[in-house]
């Protein structure tokens, strides 16, 4: 028998298979690690084929299961640079294109993927350039200058803060069912004096947590001959605003504890 040499339980096998409704995916590799097939105590590397042949060597049609999901799916590689060096060779992936790079960006441009600020400066500039005639033409171009706002850093930073879960953020409604014992607590929580009158109180509480202070420096880049204005932003920590450490894992016991100070 030309199966005598391979050691697996092939009587459990063939109920196996036997069970198996028309059309169920099977990996015949996996089946193999499941029965342990061994070859001279050795496992063999083509044992999902030698599982397959014993299958239809006992009149069972294989043909009527599924391979394996992603086996006859279109896969896409990228091509490969090949270095030959002396002794051997080495494989790299072959960079993008620099005109599909282009398109690539473009399309995120145009889609809103990537942000590339608002123009500034507009200016309208004379080249010359010689065509296809070979006679020197003048072209005309209007160039400008780009920034990112302020207020879209802001509001992006806000969105992503409210996301992470570690802003101190408190609607008008909030507010409003604050009680007097809620006021006072959030008052020592902050370490700020508390106005006597509750609704002088919830308002100065309301703009003591909304109000985020900023650090901005310069990179002085216009005196190292740079071609940009680098102007850069954090945020202060503050308690009025940010959560605590200890607020944010008893807020969030499922999650990992963070330093809010650090993000």
């Amino acid at each position: 028998m030309q199966f005598k040499s391979y050691n697996f339980d092939k009587e459990r096998f063939l109920r196996y298979i036997a069970e198996k409704p028309k059309g169920s995916h099977i990996n015949w590799t996996q089946l193999a690690r499941l029965f342990k097939v061994k070859i001279n105590d050795k496992t063999p590397q083509n044992g999902g084929q030698i599982l397959q042949a014993y299958a239809k060597y006992n009149k069972i049609d294989i043909s009527s299961f599924a391979g394996h999901l992603n086996m006859y799916q279109k896969r896409v590689r990228r091509a490969k640079k090949i270095i030959n060096m002396k002794t051997t060779k080495v494989t790299i992936p072959t960079p993008r294109p620099a005109k599909k790079l282009k398109e690539d960006i473009m399309e995120k441009i145009q889609s809103g993927n990537i942000y590339i600020g608002e123009e500034v400066a507009p200016k309208n500039i004379t080249t010359t350039k010689i065509d296809s005639s070979g006679a020197l033409v003048e072209v005309n171009q209007n160039v400008c200058g780009r920034k990112i706002p302020l207020a879209h850093i802001r509001q992006t930073a806000l969105q992503d803060q409210i996301q992470l879960g570690i802003l101190n953020y408190h609607s008008n409604q909030d507010y409003e069912n604050l009680s007097d014992e809620d006021v006072q607590q959030r008052y020592t929580r902050i370490g700020e004096n508390q106005p006597e009158i509750k609704e002088e109180a919830i308002n100065k509480l309301k703009q003591l947590e909304r109000t985020r202070h900023l650090k901005i420096w310069h990179d002085h880049s216009d005196i190292l001959n740079h071609s940009y204005i680098c102007f850069m932003v954090s945020w202060l920590y503050d308690p009025a605003n940010f959560l605590t450490d200890e607020e944010y894992v008893q807020m969030y016991p499922n999650r990992k504890p963070i330093n809010i100070q650090s993000i």
